[in-house]
């Protein structure tokens, strides 16, 4: 196992996305032919704070918190059926047939604040306070992370990490997650999720639950969408899968999958997305929100989740699969200006991206 800290690369451009996609991201790039150099992604760089969106401490009545830390209307979260294909001008497929047609979000979005935000309470756009948040660490936690910066990524799994202990306390909402995100760091995000704490009503379970999420940032055809939620159980094996299935034109065809694999139960869907390559890679992820005490984390903040060896596969199309041979390395707490308890966190990530992510 190896644990890298990272150094902030020079020269380096920092992006901020915006919009209803990856909007959450700060990501900063060092390229290189084959991953990263020794210069790394700088702290925060993957941030998943929408910095240009108006910071907020409470959720709004009729809003959701969804994975990446934006706070947005649940009328612009477009939930599909298992099996669907959604599109780049957002219309919905099921079995070949036209099921829905989106169209852009005109709710106002927000981001959760931490600390030293100075967040205020909403008013306006009709809603009222429901949640207060103020002073909870709020964005991601820890991660593992890779870059290619010769090809792209089309394929990333990773099977056999458990679903955790339930939290001892309730309250907060936890994502773990892998993903992929696109190279020009503004576009895109595909990312299965094992969640906890129901994201303010919209999944229906309060427990731990899994889903696809996938969101593009900008331009015309920006919008999030998510696939059905299906319950799992603590002890329970999960395995998740992202793969490029094809390429026409400037669509990409992307498969994601999440399953249960001590229940069978799984969830299917694909999103075809006119956007650049994915090129940033992360094997494992924990992300929590509303966190107050450390036993809101699972087993009381005295766990572990294991991310075994991932399946990661680059080229210069989808079907051209090579072994990934990139530099894996870590971010934690410090990296992500985490103002939440300190909970013993430390993420460890193998020479081949297996991760432990303690808390």
């Amino acid at each position: 196992m190896t644990n890298r800290e990272s150094s902030i690369c020079k020269n380096l451009t920092i992006i901020i996305l915006g919009g209803a996609g990856v909007a959450t991201w700060m990501v900063g790039a060092c390229d290189s032919a084959d991953g990263l150099q020794d210069g790394r992604a700088p702290s925060g760089a993957v941030q998943h704070v929408e910095a240009s969106l108006e910071v907020v401490n409470q959720v709004p009545a009729g809003y959701a918190l969804v994975p990446g830390g934006v706070v947005i209307h649940k009328d612009c979260i477009y939930q599909v059926p298992d099996g669907a294909v959604t599109y780049p001008d957002q219309s919905v497929t099921l079995n070949g047939k036209k099921i829905a047609q989106y169209g852009p979000c005109t709710h106002k979005q927000y981001r959760l604040a931490r600390t030293a935000d100075g967040a205020r309470s909403v008013s306006g756009d009709s809603t009222s306070v429901v949640s207060a948040l103020t002073g909870a660490g709020n964005g991601w936690v820890e991660n593992s992370q890779t870059q290619t910066g010769s090809t792209m990524f089309n394929h990333l799994d990773v099977g056999n990490w458990l679903v955790p202990q339930r939290p001892v306390d309730g309250g907060a909402t936890l994502y773990l997650k892998i993903g992929l995100v696109t190279n020009d760091l503004t576009t895109a995000i595909l990312q299965p999720v094992l969640e906890w704490g129901g994201n303010d009503g919209f999944d229906p379970y309060v427990y731990w639950s899994f889903a696809n999420w996938w969101r593009v940032a900008s331009g015309p055809n920006a919008g999030i969408f998510v696939s059905s939620f299906k319950p799992a159980n603590v002890g329970d094996q999960m395995w998740a899968s992202l793969d490029m299935t094809n390429q026409i034109g400037s669509n990409q065809y992307w498969t994601l999958i999440i399953k249960d694999i001590t229940t069978g139960d799984t969830t299917t869907t694909t999103a075809v997305l006119a956007v650049d390559s994915f090129r940033w890679a992360y094997a494992g992820v924990l992300e929590a929100y509303n966190v107050t005490t450390c036993s809101q984390f699972p087993s009381g903040s005295s766990g572990m989740t294991y991310f075994p060896q991932p399946n990661l596969y680059q080229g210069i199309a989808y079907y051209d699969r090579n072994v990934a041979h990139t530099s894996w390395y870590v971010k934690g707490p410090a990296d992500y200006g985490w103002t939440g308890p300190d909970c013993g966190f430390n993420p460890v990530v193998g020479s081949t991206g297996n991760t432990w992510l303690y808390y």
